[in-house]
């Protein structure tokens, strides 16, 4: 439920490919951020849990999305409730299972700066947990309205990414900050064990539950009217 649904591709006569995708009623959460952020505690919660849902499902199937990150996820209006997250764009997935060519070019960096982990920066191929590293970053993002490293050019935040601890978090509760940090972890063990693992942690932490959907209500009837 929180993985964009396609409803048809294939090509046009002349040869042009198309894709059918269901349409949502929502924002990005990049713009959220640029917007909003810091988010309180329990709505991040919330809306990572979601995510990390979304990604349990890719890897269970071996696939590893790559991107994610705020301008892939968005929070929309579904079946009556606000704050339900969608992960999109898969086009950078990488099939754990592929045994033919790569898709990637030796030397080639796939994905967004940002939110590529260490190990790939390196050089590694990713596994699930590098997807977790990229969920810390947003989840770092939504709570504090800012990247875990400061940097000014793309070679600054590389070797940060590679050499540099994330400046810690301030302000969101203890329980919730270790679990981001524990995502941007340098060494993909000492990451949640799974997308499951990082949903079953967030469930844990004592503001889990408390983001009502007439908080989400509220929310977005004043976003709305402020953007206007």
């Amino acid at each position: 439920p929180n993985t964009i649904s396609i409803y048809d591709y294939g090509r046009t006569p002349d040869g042009l490919f198309y894709y059918a995708m269901e349409l949502l009623d929502g924002e990005d959460l990049a713009t959220i951020v640029k917007d909003s952020a810091p988010l309180p505690a329990a709505r991040v919660i919330h809306i990572l849990r979601q995510v990390a849902g979304s990604l349990h499902e890719a890897h269970v199937k071996g696939l590893v999305h790559r991107d994610i990150k705020p301008g892939n996820i968005v929070l929309c209006r579904q079946a009556g409730l606000h704050d339900v997250a969608k992960v999109l764009d898969f086009g950078l997935v990488k099939d754990l299972g592929e045994t033919g060519a790569a898709v990637t070019q030796v030397g080639a960096l796939c994905g967004t700066p940002e939110t590529i982990a260490p190990e790939v920066l390196s050089g590694n191929e990713p596994d699930a947990r590098a997807d977790l590293y990229a969920l810390g970053v947003v989840g770092y993002q939504l709570l504090s309205g800012r990247l875990p490293f400061r940097a000014t050019t793309a070679a600054e935040l590389i070797g940060a990414q590679l050499h540099e601890q994330p400046t810690p978090l301030d302000g969101p509760p203890d329980d919730l900050a270790r679990i981001v940090m524990a995502c941007l972890s340098k060494a993909p063990d000492e990451r949640p064990a799974s997308a499951a693992a990082l949903r079953e942690a967030l469930g844990l932490c004592a503001d889990s539950g408390h983001w009502t959907e007439a908080a989400a209500a509220e929310w977005w009837a004043g976003y709305r009217a402020g953007s206007r």
